[in-house]
């Protein structure tokens, strides 16, 4: 993103998404399976997550708005996911999974408009910051930050949330059908669990604007 861009490098992300899903919606053995989930959205959501929509938001607005579009932006992705959890099972409960990815296809194909749109942030000027790990290289600046504390404890604190998070949407759902329970149990729970994280970090983006981070 730093060498070619936000457009060029969410454009890439998006396309190879929707691509994925396809090649997952018409799987027939594992190989196709692990290409399309386990290659193909890596890569995509690399060029798409989070980390990248956060730059991208954070490099149009000025740093006494940064807090509270950060959390915009937190709760959008989670907005996402109350929406899409039961959307899918409907889909998968009426036509099977295949068309549950289709469904998710479809949602994956209006990112492409809008990595296009968000590339507008590449005509803004970054902060300039003259630096040593800006001069250096990948391996200078990843030394500098393991050695700097507040961004370890926050790279340890991310790790945390994904791993309850993916845990969370890739096993509930099995083990509440071993459960006997019904799978719209599981996509209501992950709706719920979006819809309190828009509310949260709508809150905290708002109020990291106005009171010390740190309490």
């Amino acid at each position: 993103a730093v060498r070619i861009g936000y457009r060029s490098t969410m454009l890439l992300g998006a396309v190879v998404y929707v691509a994925a899903l396809g090649v997952l919606a018409t799987a027939h053995g594992q190989m196709a399976v692990m290409l399309g989930v386990g290659v193909m959205i890596g890569l995509s959501l690399a060029c798409t997550g989070s980390a990248i929509a956060m730059s991208v938001a954070t490099r149009a607005v000025s740093p006494a708005a940064r807090s509270l579009v950060l959390g915009i932006v937190s709760a959008a992705g989670s907005l996402g996911a109350m929406i899409a959890a039961p959307t899918g099972q409907l889909l998968t409960e009426a036509w099977g999974w295949r068309a549950g990815v289709f469904g998710f296809m479809a949602l994956a194909a209006i990112m492409v408009p809008a990595a296009w749109i968000a590339g507008r942030a590449d005509q803004v000027a970054a902060p300039v910051n003259t630096s040593a790990v800006d001069k250096g290289n990948a391996g200078q600046a990843l030394r500098t930050a393991l050695t700097t504390l507040p961004f370890v404890v926050m790279a340890l604190a991310y790790f945390v949330c994904g791993m309850q998070l993916v845990f969370l949407t890739t096993h509930l759902p099995s083990y509440l059908a071993i459960c006997g329970m019904d799978p719209m149990l599981s996509a209501q729970a992950l709706g719920m669990i979006g819809g309190f994280n828009v509310l949260g970090s709508l809150f905290f983006g708002w109020a990291g604007g106005r009171w010390n981070k740190q309490l």
